[in-house]
Parts: structure tokens; C-alpha cells; sequence
């Protein structure tokens, strides 16, 4: 894949982009299952599957609607978080917004930090090159 303007990777909610939106920084995470024992060697020994996988996405932006924070306070999970990646990579399920903040700088926009958190299954449909 060659290389690409972060721009062109979008998060979206039921195909809705996020307004605002400059930075996202999906986090893929696997929680190995140690199975070690007296018979380890003193090594570590993993089992070949994780405990438990999760995705976490921090963003970050500038306030150009109140989507973000109403969907806080509404406090559900969020079905139907997409990311599409350039390449026409996409990842999608549903998400928790775990936090979100906003920033309001005396000469400046008003911006903010999110992060979505997995809940549930996550797919990963590969790019279309």
C-alpha cells in the first residue's frame, strides 16, 4: 500500500463522517492467556488464541457540531462506527465512548478528544486492491 494523507482515513457513524474530525489513531489490542508451568523452562508459554481483543479509537478535532457530545451524554453504544481506510480498508462495529473532552482556547477553536472503545464484535473487511 502506498502511502496516504491521514485526511483520507474517515470515522463514521451509519456512513455519517464525524465533523471535524483531524486525528484518529485506531489501537488494536489482544490480551494473551499465559499457560505456563513447572514444565516451561522458566519460559513463558502463551496460549495460541487471545483472552479477549478489543480496539480502541482516540480522536481528536475541531467542534463543528454537537454530534460527539450528545452521544455522550445519550451514554449508549454507538452501533455502526466505521473507519475506512484509503486503500478502501474498513473497520467496523460498535463502540463505546468511553470519554470526551473539549478545549476552548481564548484565541482559538473550540476543540475536542474523544475516545471509542469496542464493544462486541469487530470486522475488518481487507482493501479492495
Amino acid at each position: 500500500m502506498p502511502a496516504d494523507i491521514g485526511g483520507n482515513m474517515t470515522i463514521a457513524l451509519n456512513g455519517n463522517v464525524f465533523a471535524g474530525v483531524r486525528s484518529k489513531n485506531p489501537s488494536f489490542n489482544r490480551e494473551p492467556i499465559d499457560i505456563s508451568d513447572d514444565n516451561s523452562a522458566g519460559w513463558r508459554e502463551l496460549l495460541e488464541v487471545p483472552g479477549q481483543r478489543q480496539i480502541n479509537i482516540p480522536v481528536s478535532g475541531v467542534v463543528k457540531d454537537t454530534v460527539l457530545r450528545e452521544a455522550f451524554f445519550a451514554g449508549d453504544v454507538l452501533h455502526g462506527i466505521e473507519i475506512t481506510y484509503p486503500d478502501g480498508g474498513l473497520l467496523a462495529g460498535d463502540f463505546f465512548m468511553a470519554s470526551y473532552s473539549e478545549t476552548g482556547e481564548y484565541n482559538g477553536a473550540i476543540t475536542f478528544d474523544a475516545e471509542f472503545q469496542s464493544s462486541g464484535e469487530v470486522t475488518y473487511d481487507g482493501a479492495s486492491t
